[in-house]
């Protein structure tokens, strides 16, 4: 099957992750939901539950949202520890989609202008890489490591 984050084909599995950003009178949540890799299920995994466990307790609703997401997210990680992660050329380089290749690279290139007129008018810098990728046809990480050289 195809992994719906990297396009990679191997085995998957379908997994939803949240992330939440409480802000005191706001919050910013983010869901990852699909039939993916194993490493692109750690990826997921580890970056919103550790996002969630630090910046996820901030005002009413978050304090109440936060304990569930982070259960979610370990039960369904639980959940895909038998998986093989691949090919064992995968444990020997890097995933192809966590780094800023040199072809994610000229794909990102075109969108450079979008994604700093987009990060000065405030718009959140989650929502600027994960739009941007489905148009350039790159991992949303990716795009966040093309903003981050920008920045």
């Amino acid at each position: 099957m195809r992994c719906d984050s990297c396009g990679d084909t191997g085995a998957t599995k379908h997994v939803a992750f949240y992330q939440n950003i409480g802000m005191l009178i706001m919050r910013q949540s983010k869901t990852v939901e699909g039939d993916l890799c194993k490493p692109c299920i750690d990826r997921v995994f580890w970056r919103f539950t550790l996002i969630t466990l630090v910046f996820g307790w901030r005002g009413m609703i978050s304090i109440i949202v936060t304990p569930f997401f982070l259960i979610n997210n370990v039960a369904r990680f639980l959940g895909t520890r038998s998986m093989k992660s691949g090919a064992s050329l995968a444990a020997a380089t890097p995933h192809p989609t966590l780094s800023l290749t040199p072809a994610a690279r000229a794909r990102l290139a075109p969108f450079r202008e979008e994604i700093q007129e987009r990060l000065a008018a405030g718009e959140p810098e989650v929502s600027v890489s994960e739009s941007v990728a489905r148009k350039a046809g790159v991992s949303a990480q990716q795009a966040e490591l093309m903003i981050d050289e920008l920045e």
